[in-house]
């Protein structure tokens, strides 16, 4: 990047956590201008954050940057002033130069001398000025009566009676227009001299941009004024002229006639510019941006580096155990020595520990969780660019993003939802002469929700297009050998459909830059596993599909149930056991050589732990009663528990999760370890690939009734 200055190394980083902010706004603010083109509010905000980055670059000396937002920002002067339509083109082209603006600046942060040409982003941004020029001078046309001054004059008995007053005086009524320089960066300044040099030199009447505009720096390039003075125009003119950056005066007689007929134009295309406003929604848009004012206040926050607060949560993870531990010594203490005084303190102190080591874990998960909304503010851009290449016509809807999550769980989650988004626009989402030949709007929707539910959350993906045909997935996995004709044949549908999760698996009749549904699949069923999380499918041929992932709120503490099987302790989270027992004889039996348990009726796969987990050494007896819990991934009705058989319950406590180190590799069922007070170790159980280690004696009972089952005592 061109440079005239050095940078220190703190106004590096200032400038680009300060570019960040902004780049991510112009991103969003965009998108959204492309949605709503008459939102003046949001057109001046872009323009506001644009010319803040221009200054911010200029002033560090990075010329290439301050260049290529310069080109912007008269690009949106020319929209502001409606001499240019906003069209997809023009916003390709402001995109494209958003994304040379990242590249400097990420170039910049990493202190790379890797060049990025700009002249062409520049010269596309001119090329779509020229572009646009037709039909941004039609849109002038509309809009100039909407903003003219004769809006605010004609109906005003006060002005109408000051011009009247003033004419009879045998003063001049006049209509001054003076444009400013398009470069300057002072045009409220100028605006304001030049309502103090005609106010000098007679009355000022009315005044578009009016004072008050002027002062909160709501201004164009230009000010219109009616105005009441004993001065010849050529006198206004060259006092006018002497304000620097001025570059054009004109002065005419006040027509009222003219006026009156001109505002009656403006008012009709004033009314057509609020309908349409309505309809696109600008008071949605105005409430999600507040312009610059979005941007960070460093007076109440301050930035942190994400190493610092990983560091303080294991710190605070080590208080956790410590805590525990010193509870159960007090106790311990407690049973022995009742009546001392001393055990008496340390048991008051243990208390206050408890507290205050609670409260501090809180405030530390807290810290990390961020607005799920974060993330999805990345996908308008993402969606408008693939719908844009296969010319389609998709908008995305966005529900729950203020919903929190862990920031680590937000980090792991976007390329899965990025892999299910460009699946869902190419091959979810018909093209348009399909969608019209199904009967159907040619403009699809996706729709991107976020929700809790049972210390879950839940991030859910529906498209309105043709669904996943469970034949056609059937018919394709037995081409590819990876399923026999006769597999097949005995799958339900849901089963079928569950094939798109293969690796490779694709229904795609040719490859392109953006695949079909199972390109990817197999990465995020296993990148939400491996998160300890779920993935579910619902499709309905010709209406939609929803994918929904279901993910733990934070990966980093949990309140779990701690339990024993064959000497050894696990812990798994309490968000998914549904009840605790101890189970008789009569309750249990088996269905195709496979352990089961009949609970009120209900008859769930049951798995003793340490054969589930490969664990060997541990003997059942016959007379065996052991504990059960019962567990299910969720509230839908489709989901069937699964009972998790083992010795004993130990307790439930707050379990600090600790990975497995990477030269161990990932267990089968296990996704952690953690140590309790007493320094043991425990491994965290898996509970969502438990389940799914289920399925397959859930599919055997689903088609078996529970009376005919043939109990036994021995599971």
């Amino acid at each position: 990047m061109a440079s005239n200055v050095d940078i220190s190394a703190d106004d590096l980083k200032i400038f680009v956590q300060e570019a960040d902010d902004l780049l991510e706004l112009l991103d969003e603010s965009i998108i959204k201008l492309e949605q709503d083109s008459h939102d003046e509010e949001l057109l001046n905000d872009i323009f506001r954050v644009a010319h803040t980055l221009k200054g911010s670059s200029g002033m560090l000396g990075l010329d290439d940057m301050t260049h290529l937002t310069h080109a912007m920002e008269d690009l949106l002067d020319r929209v502001r002033k409606g001499e240019l339509a906003v069209t997809p083109e023009l916003v390709d082209a402001l995109l494209m130069s958003l994304d040379g603006l990242k590249v400097l600046k990420d170039n910049l942060a990493k202190s790379e001398n890797a060049p990025l040409d700009i002249e062409p982003i520049v010269a596309l941004l001119h090329a779509a000025a020229e572009a646009g020029a037709a039909e941004g001078a039609a849109t002038a046309q509309a809009q100039a009566p909407v903003r003219s001054l004769v809006s605010v004059v004609v109906g005003d008995a006060a002005i109408e009676e000051s011009t009247a007053a003033a004419v009879a005086e045998g003063q001049s009524v006049l209509r001054v227009l003076v444009k400013i320089d398009p470069q300057s960066d002072w045009a409220a300044v100028r605006c304001f001299q030049i309502l103090n040099e005609l106010d000098a030199r007679g009355q000022v009447l009315a005044s578009v941009p009016t004072q008050e505009d002027i002062e909160q720096e709501r201004v164009g390039h230009e000010i219109d004024v009616l105005f009441c003075t004993a001065s010849e125009v050529a006198e206004i003119e060259d006092l006018i002229t002497k304000v620097e950056d001025v570059v054009e005066f004109a002065g005419t007689a006040w027509d009222a006639e003219a006026a009156a007929a001109e505002a009656a134009e403006a008012q009709a295309a004033e009314a057509a510019a609020a309908t349409s406003a309505s309809a696109g929604g600008a008071e949605g848009v105005q409430a999600q941006l507040t312009g610059a004012a979005q941007r960070i206040d460093v007076q109440t926050t301050v930035r942190i580096e994400v190493e610092q607060i990983d560091a303080l949560m294991n710190m605070v993870g080590e208080l956790v155990i410590d805590r525990t531990r010193v509870a159960q010594l007090s106790r311990l203490m407690q049973l022995r020595f009742k009546d001392d005084e001393y055990v008496r303190s340390l048991a008051e102190t243990s208390t206050h520990i408890s507290k205050v080591v609670d409260e501090l874990h809180e405030s530390m998960m807290q810290v990390r969780m961020l607005p799920v909304g974060m993330l999805f503010s990345k996908f308008p851009r993402l969606v408008r660019d693939l719908a844009r290449s296969l010319d389609k016509d998709i908008k995305l809807e966005m529900e729950g993003e203020d919903t929190e999550i862990d920031r680590s769980v937000i980090e792991q989650i976007k390329d899965p939802l990025v892999h299910l988004i460009r699946n869902a626009v190419d091959h979810g989402v018909e093209s348009r002469e399909e969608r019209r030949a199904a009967g159907k709007p040619e403009s699809s929707i996706l729709r991107l929700t976020a929700d809790h539910e049972q210390g879950q959350i839940i991030i859910s993906l529906t498209d309105d297009g043709k669904g996943i045909d469970a034949a056609s997935i059937s018919a394709a996995a037995v081409k590819k050998g990876a399923i026999t004709a006769e597999a097949a044949a005995r799958l339900s549908q849901q089963e079928a459909v569950e094939l798109v999760f293969m690796p490779g698996f694709s229904t795609a009749a040719e490859t392109t830059e953006v695949s079909g549904r199972g390109v990817g699949m197999d990465i995020v069923r296993s990148q939400i596993e491996a998160l300890s999380g779920r993935v579910e499918v619902e499709t309905k041929v010709g209406t939609g599909t929803t994918f929904r992932l279901r993910l733990p709120l934070t990966l980093a503490t949990f309140r779990g149930l701690l339990v024993a099987r064959g000497g050894t302790t696990y812990a798994l989270p309490m968000t998914y056991v549904q009840e605790t027992l101890r189970v008789d004889s009569e309750m249990l039996g088996m269905v195709s050589n496979r352990p089961v348990l009949t609970l009120r009726g209900t008859t769930m796969a049951m798995l003793w732990l340490d054969e589930v987990l490969g664990m060997p050494g541990v003997e059942h007896s016959a007379d065996e009663r052991p504990y059960v819990i019962v567990v299910k991934a969720s509230d839908n009705e489709k989901d069937r528990p699964v009972a998790l058989a083992v010795d004993e319950l130990v307790d439930q406590q707050e379990v600090v999760v600790k990975s497995l180190s990477g030269f161990l590799g990932r267990a089968q069922g296990i996704s952690g370890a953690s140590i309790l007070g007493d320094g043991q170790v425990v491994l965290i159980l898996d509970v969502a690939t438990l389940i799914k280690t289920s399925q397959q004696s859930d599919a055997v009972l689903a088609r078996l009734d529970a009376p005919k089952f043939e109990r036994s005592a021995a599971a």
